[in-house]
Parts: structure tokens; sequence; C-alpha cells
């Protein structure tokens, strides 16, 4: 973080520090002075956490993931499947309180359970999320469809990492 504050003038915008079942994480959301560029520098905080597993799958330090975004993420998700490309599982009783934690959502929240789009946002908009399962080597990709919001997705984190920790199970990596 200290590099790229020093360098780019970076400041430090959000600092989380995440546990799983099994693992955990700790990021901080360094933002640029335009805001327009917002990269999270994550750190494991143990031997088996997803991005202890990222620095030995890339031999270091890295990108490991990518957003882009979308003006229609149902969709962006359904073409993408289509092309056999495999997101994250999200578990069904996300969707169970997502109308009382963003209420302003106006998708059809049984088509974002269906695809397991995840939702995040306040009073002024939301933000509409998916990730993918690692598609080159250890890195993933983000789509994102934003209404009027400009956050980073803050309450998604938990459960994407939670997601990733499953498919780390999925995969072995994890016991």
């Amino acid at each position: 973080c200290d590099f790229y504050q020093k360098i780019f003038e970076f400041r430090e915008v959000r600092y989380f520090d995440i546990k799983g079942e099994k693992t955990g994480l700790i990021s901080k959301v360094m933002r640029s002075p335009c805001g327009k560029i917002t990269i999270p520098i994550n750190e494991p905080t143990d031997s088996q956490s997803q991005i202890q597993e990222y620095l030995e799958e890339y031999h270091g330090s890295g990108i490991q993931h990518l957003a882009f975004l979308t003006e229609n993420i149902v969709e962006s998700i359904r073409h993408l499947r289509g092309s056999g490309i495999n997101f994250l599982d999200v578990p069904d009783t996300y969707y169970e309180v997502l109308k009382d934690r963003v209420p302003n959502v106006k998708e059809d929240i049984g088509i974002l359970s269906n695809l397991k789009v995840l939702v995040d946002g306040d009073q002024e908009g939301y933000l509409l999320q998916m990730f993918t399962q690692n598609l080159v080597g250890p890195i993933f990709f983000e789509i994102i469809q934003r209404k009027n919001h400009f956050g980073f997705g803050e309450g998604n984190f938990q459960a994407l990492f939670d997601a990733i920790e499953r498919d780390q199970k999925r995969r072995g990596y994890l016991k």
C-alpha cells in the first residue's frame, strides 16, 4: 500500500478483515486521486487462504482478478455461461434477505437468484456482480453492472470470500 501512496498518491478507502470457515484475508482498498482506479491489496492470514493459494500458483504477487463493466448483467451472464464459462456458486440463503438489505433493486430477485448474481448498494443505487471460477491459472473475472452506485461491493465481500473458499474445497486445495 505504501508504494501506491508514495508513488501514485493513492489513498486507502476501505479495510477488510475477512474470515471464512477455515481461512481468512486482510484487504486494503486503495483509490487513485481521480477516483477512477480502485485496487484491493490482499494479504493472506493463514497458510491455506485463497490469497496464499494465489501466491503459490502465480509464484508471487500479481493480479488476482479483473472487473468488466456491463450494461446488462443478466444477458452477459447468460451469454458467458452459454460459452462454457463457470461462475462461483452463491447459497440460496443469500437471496432470502436481499430485498431487506437492498430494497431499491428493480431486477427480478428470482432471476438474480437463479443466475447467482450478487447485489450491493445503498439508498442512492446498487450494483450487480458475478465472479467466475478461476479461468487463467489463479485469475478470475468479475462482471459488474452499476445502477447509480459506485461502491466496491463491500456488502458482498464476505459472500465472495465464502464462495471462493467453497471452490477451494471443491478443487481439493482446502481440506
